[in-house]
């Protein structure tokens, strides 16, 4: 998280650090299904990933996510940290169903 603070500091583009924050919570299941889907989920949402930390605040939006995440992590707290992803989740479902909508009126 060091690495994404300090480019969304410098505004500088996040996605690798989005991504690996993604795939190091797979690894930290030591599932290798879990790791197998999030790596395919990662090479999917690559455009989306983009396209949403493009817009201005989200990449310190998606950061303060990780935050709460890797905080609820650290305190153990299993029920906090599915909180925290839950509503992280859905505030990029949110942000994708805006763009979707966006799209439709313009018509394409």
């Amino acid at each position: 998280l060091e690495e994404q603070r300090r480019k969304v500091k410098a505004s500088q583009p996040t996605i690798g650090e989005d991504t690996a924050f993604h795939a190091a919570l797979a690894q930290a299941t030591h599932n290798p299904v879990i790791v197998g889907i999030m790596e395919t989920l990662n090479h999917l949402l690559v455009e989306s990933r983009q396209r949403s930390l493009e817009r201005r605040g989200r990449s310190l939006q998606s950061l303060r996510g990780h935050e709460a995440v890797a905080e609820a992590l650290r305190r153990h707290d299993a029920d906090g940290a599915a909180a925290a992803m839950h509503s992280h989740i859905d505030q990029i479902a949110r942000l994708l169903g805006q763009e979707s909508e966006q799209r439709k009126r313009n018509g394409a």
